[in-house]
């Protein structure tokens, strides 16, 4: 209770030059239904229903004023302001799942991933497909993909066991690696948004970290990339496991230092198994010192990014596989979706769970958490 307190504390200090200080939170899955929360309360206080698909993936746009929802084969758009229940845009074009949406910072186009294996961008406004590459090939699932901080590449992972990077502009995959050569689907990526760091993970719950090389330059982030260097540095030396039980080799961390790509674009600096079985996804926070990841093995996993990747915390509470992950603006929650029909809001440094979410009559695989004060 008393953590509830200051959550809503937290979220309710008035910001003089930001009107919207409004924490848009909402989950989905296979009922069909989108629901907003209440944060601090649990309450659900508005829904949408969607008819045709189950949900695999939301996000909400950088001003909050829209709502992404990745279906099965379709996009659809949402008005949160004004609120509007029925979609002012629906994308067609792909044929399977839509797993990842995102928006750039201007907002004027967006981008989707599909199991159809490509990746298409889409004017906004007029739901045509500007973009349609195919990352692999027809047959080979995207699993993953995420907008680099650079605003013109998007990261992709798939069911091969591939990591690429698609230049948007020139229209074409600028690199590709698989990590440690192996054949093994990657899961989820996720990329810092100094571009400092490029974490994916794989269906046997092993994280791999790659830096851009300098020479790449890695769409900007040199700052960052020379602090983690001298943080790894210092860590290279320790080769510790990362728990705080030495004896358990669960989540031993190693480091590297290898190529990682043909084009010599990005270098692997640390290998985390983080769970013995899928990891469904991984997320850095914002400020870059926490990795969450959380895997069918019912777990959420916290990881120090600084501290050569140590666990921090392992979350348990949810009963069935916990697909999805979104950390609120400063770092200091992070909310889960999971198959056993709940979303739960976390307490990151304490690793204590706050609040259940739970008005879902199936399991919920998406969420999106939009509490950010500035666009």
């Amino acid at each position: 209770a008393q953590q509830r307190a200051a959550y809503n504390a937290q979220q309710q200090q008035p910001a003089p030059q930001q009107k919207d200080e409004s924490v848009l939170l909402c989950t989905s899955g296979y009922d069909r239904v989108i629901r907003f929360w209440e944060a601090p309360t649990g309450i659900c206080n508005r829904q949408i229903s969607i008819n045709d698909s189950q949900i695999n993936t939301l996000v909400i746009s950088p001003d909050k004023k829209y709502l992404a929802a990745g279906g099965n084969p379709t996009m659809k758009l949402y008005q949160l302001q004004p609120f509007g229940r029925d979609p002012i845009q629906t994308f067609e074009g792909h044929t399977s799942n839509v797993v990842s949406i995102g928006f750039p910072i201007h907002q004027k186009w967006l981008f989707s991933a599909s199991e159809d294996g490509t990746v298409k961008i889409w004017d906004k406004r007029s739901g045509v497909s500007q973009r349609d590459k195919t990352i692999r090939d027809k047959k080979t699932f995207v699993n993953c993909a995420v907008l680099h901080p650079n605003q013109g590449e998007i990261i992709c992972c798939d069911q091969s066991g591939s990591v690429s990077v698609y230049d948007i502009a020139q229209d074409k995959i600028i690199t590709s690696w698989k990590p440690e050569g192996k054949n093994i689907p990657i899961r989820s990526v996720t990329v810092s948004k100094d571009a400092s760091m490029i974490i994916a993970a794989n269906n046997r719950g092993t994280c791999y970290v790659y830096k851009p090389s300098v020479k790449s330059g890695g769409g900007g982030g040199n700052h960052g990339v020379d602090d983690y260097k001298q943080q790894s540095a210092l860590n290279i030396m320790k080769q510790q496991a990362s728990s705080q039980n030495m004896s358990d080799t669960k989540h031993l961390v190693t480091t590297h230092n290898s190529r990682a790509d043909k084009n010599g674009m990005y270098t692997l600096t640390h290998k985390i198994s983080a769970h013995d079985t899928y990891c469904l996804k991984s997320s850095l926070s914002p400020d870059g010192k926490f990795l969450a990841t959380c895997s069918s093995d019912h777990s959420i996993k916290i990881f120090e990014v600084l501290n050569n990747f140590e666990l921090l915390h392992e979350l348990k509470g949810h009963r069935k596989w916990v697909w999805d992950m979104a950390f609120s603006a400063d770092s200091a929650y992070l909310v889960s979706a999971s198959s056993d029909k709940t979303a739960k809001l976390w307490d990151v440094k304490k690793g204590q769970k706050i609040i259940t979410y739970e008005d879902h009559t199936k399991g919920v695989t998406c969420v999106a958490l939009n509490d950010s004060s500035t666009p």
